[in-house]
């Protein structure tokens, strides 16, 4: 009878086990997860990237980073007393995070940083570009937000732009949107604003009118007129906005003044912005220019208009094979 077992047998469950073998097996289970390890990166559950850093800096091993706990102190509290300028905004050079190590993701890291050496040496004959791909949620985006203030710390114009899959009739939106950034931070940098002004007004005339509607920010850069934006429609005014676009970069970017442009969510651009990022990026006369998308590799098939253009940008031959990372969830081993 049931009465009669010893009591360390405990309770026997609806699965046959008593309660220390479901711990055990509870145990095992556990730390077999534990052992293969698939890590949430914290800034996509909502994290500021700068929280993130010192969570990141903290579990790390090197010799980056903090030396005392005076200065962890320092950054929070600064954090606390001014959010929006350090807690908020980019990784801010007042901090003691200025280059710390990704948790995980070194490799990837320092694929980024030698594509952007290799985009400002001046005798390149080929182009680069990166593409970085992923699922949902395994830190694509957070991997550019941490490179970026090494791009602009090397002295590049850092712009950026996120295609939405409710806004995909709207061709050009995030594209649209980097320039109208790159536009207003050009405006405001004095030291090169006059040379800005004339080289951009020389290079694209009276056709800024083709961009007014798409970059407010040009206003700020060369006088477009009183004329009413050019309304576009058809083939012609297509290749209009394509030409206007290069003349801009043209005028403005170099090896010595570097772009790094970075889409995310590239599954979901419209063609005419997948066109116009194959015009840049195979424009052997663009110089300067480090063109960096984001994607969803699961969400992007053979036939994806995305994949075409991919191949198109290979098979040109004026990309050196353009560099693709895959960013995978995060090991424990990889955080240690």
């Amino acid at each position: 009878p049931l009465s009669a077992w010893p009591f360390s047998m405990g309770t026997v469950n609806n699965f046959g086990l008593n309660e220390d073998q479901q711990s055990l097996r509870q145990r095992t289970k556990r730390e077999k997860r534990l052992e293969e390890g698939c890590f949430t990166v914290l800034s996509e559950m909502g994290l500021p990237i700068a929280l993130c850093c010192v969570i990141s800096s903290l579990l790390g091993n090197g010799d980056d980073g903090y030396h005392s706990i005076a200065q962890i102190e320092e950054d929070l509290r600064l954090m606390a007393e001014m959010p929006e300028k350090f807690l908020f905004g980019s990784v801010s050079e007042n901090l003691h995070l200025t280059d710390i190590s990704f948790c995980g993701r070194d490799k990837e890291v320092s694929k980024l940083v030698t594509a952007f050496e290799q985009v400002t040496e001046a005798d390149m004959s080929t182009k680069t570009m990166v593409l970085v791909t992923g699922y949902s949620g395994t830190g694509k985006s957070s991997l550019i937000s941490h490179v970026q203030h090494r791009f602009v710390g090397k002295g590049a114009c850092f712009v950026s732009g996120k295609f939405d899959a409710m806004q995909q009739p709207q061709p050009l939106s995030a594209i649209a949107s980097a320039m109208n950034d790159y536009c207003d931070i050009l405006a405001q940098d004095e030291a090169r604003i006059d040379t800005v002004r004339e080289a951009v007004a020389s290079a694209i005339g009276s056709e800024g009118n083709v961009l007014a509607d798409l970059m407010p920010n040009l206003q700020k850069i060369v006088h477009l007129g009183d004329d009413p934006p050019i309304q576009l429609q058809g083939r012609e005014a297509l290749q209009r906005v394509l030409f206007t676009f290069r003349m801009l970069f043209w005028a403005t970017c170099s090896t010595t003044h570097p772009v790094v442009m970075f889409l995310d969510d590239l599954q979901w651009a419209d063609k005419v912005s997948l066109e116009l990022m194959e015009v840049l990026v195979t424009d052997t006369m663009l110089e300067g220019l480090l063109f960096i998308g984001s994607y969803r590799d699961n969400e992007v098939g053979v036939d994806h208009p995305l994949s075409t253009h991919i191949g198109s940008i290979s098979r040109s031959g004026c990309v050196d094979h353009p560099l693709s990372t895959h960013i995978g969830s995060i090991s424990r081993s990889g955080c240690v």
